[in-house]
């Protein structure tokens, strides 16, 4: 494709934006032991022209494709740090904030500096995550990615790597990448409490990450047995339409208030 049409295709998406055919939802992660919120994962969504809801599978893989998905990211960054801002400036509690971006986005020359001028400079860096999507993880790129992890953490953000499952699960992503948290893909779990082979692999994988000083977020829990089971092999934190659906954030305050 010529540069021409990755040019339009850029001008679509950003006149998407302005004409605020996005939004956001956010979907609470919940540590098992306490019952609380100890953070968000905010969600894009996207409206057609007559207000019909357009789910993610529908237009990300699209983004990615033509290499216009680092706007929506850099959207969702944005959007993520104006929300905790105005948590700052009326002094409630913060509540940390994750957002799903690609490796393409992370290895951008441009990336630090954003990253730098919307968050670091309103001393924001602490209460947000990066997620970076597994399956979009260039191995052959692993060295570049790790620098700049190391660099985004020296700033104080947090690094998970997501969708953990779905795409190489490759123990390098262990060895060379310094990242806070793995989130385990809830197409692995959602057999867990009838799966022995499951139940054995998630377990080594939430021992592997307590060892490994790592935080794991389990995905995707729909029932309480899934959960009990979860429990059982150990695991803290989880996330899924068992507790909550992903909802706009006045849902969350007045459900998960922190006071």
């Amino acid at each position: 494709m010529s540069e021409r049409p990755f040019k339009m295709l850029d001008i679509e998406v950003k006149r998407d934006i302005y004409n605020n055919r996005f939004y956001v939802l956010y979907q609470p992660k919940i540590h098992l032991s306490t019952g609380q919120v100890v953070g968000l994962e905010a969600l894009i969504r996207k409206r057609d022209e007559d207000g019909k809801e357009i789910f993610p599978d529908q237009f990300i893989p699209i983004y990615e494709k033509n290499k216009t998905i680092h706007i929506i990211d850099f959207y969702m960054i944005k959007m993520g740090a104006a929300q905790l801002k105005r948590w700052k400036e009326k002094g409630e509690k913060m509540i940390p904030i994750a957002i799903n971006i690609c490796a393409d986005t992370l290895l951008r020359n441009d990336f630090i500096q954003y990253i730098e001028e919307t968050l670091q400079k309103e001393g924001l860096m602490q209460y947000m995550e990066l997620e970076i999507t597994e399956r979009s993880i260039p191995l052959e790129r692993i060295k570049v990615i790790s620098n700049l992890v190391d660099q985004l953490r020296k700033k104080g953000m947090r690094v998970a790597i997501d969708d953990f499952g779905t795409g190489k699960s490759n123990l390098i992503l262990f060895a060379q990448l310094n990242i806070n948290t793995l989130k385990l893909d809830e197409s692995i779990v959602r057999s867990i409490h009838i799966d022995k082979r499951v139940e054995i692999i998630v377990k080594g994988i939430i021992d592997i990450c307590k060892e490994a000083d790592i935080c794991i977020v389990i995905e995707g829990i729909e029932n309480k047995e899934q959960l009990e089971k979860l429990k059982d092999l150990g695991g803290e934190i989880v996330q899924g339409y068992y507790f909550s659906k992903p909802v706009d954030i006045s849902m969350i305050r007045e459900v998960y208030r922190k006071d």
